[in-house]
C-alpha cells in the first residue's frame, strides 16, 4: 500500500505541475473562458481514454504505471474541481451564454477525446 501511495504521488506531482505549465503559458492570451483548465481536461481525457484502452486490453502495463498514469498524474492533471468552480464564476457574472458555451464544450469535447483516447 505505500508504495502505491508513492506512486500516485509522483503521477500526481507530475499531472499538477503539466495543469500548472499550460495555464502558466496561456496566461497572457484574453479568452472569454478559462482554456488552460478546458486542454488540460481535454488532454486529460485522451489520456485516460488510452491508459483505459491498454488496462482492458491487458497491454503490458504494470500495477505502478496504472498507479502513476491515470490516478496520479491525469487524476491530477484535469481539473474538474476547477472546472465547476470557473463554471460558477461565470454563472454569479451573468455570463450565462460563455457559461453554457464553455460547459458544452468542455463535456462534448471532453468525451470525443476519451474515444479518441480509446480509439488510438
Amino acid at each position: 500500500m505505500g508504495h502505491n501511495l508513492l506512486y500516485i504521488a509522483l503521477g500526481g506531482s507530475l499531472g499538477s505541475i503539466c495543469r500548472f505549465l499550460i495555464a502558466y503559458l496561456l496566461r497572457r492570451v484574453d479568452f472569454s473562458f478559462p482554456v488552460g483548465t478546458m486542454i488540460a481536461n481535454l488532454l486529460g481525457c485522451i489520456l485516460i481514454g488510452v491508459f483505459y484502452t491498454l488496462v482492458k486490453n491487458d497491454y503490458f502495463l504494470s500495477q505502478e504505471i496504472r498507479y502513476i498514469g491515470i490516478i496520479g498524474f491525469c487524476g491530477s492533471f484535469t481539473t474538474f474541481s476547477s472546472f465547476v468552480y470557473e463554471n460558477l464564476v461565470l454563472i454569479e457574472k451573468g455570463q450565462l451564454l460563455t457559461f453554457a458555451l464553455y460547459a458544452s464544450l468542455s463535456f462534448i469535447l471532453g468525451l470525443a477525446c476519451i474515444i479518441i483516447g480509446v480509439r488510438a
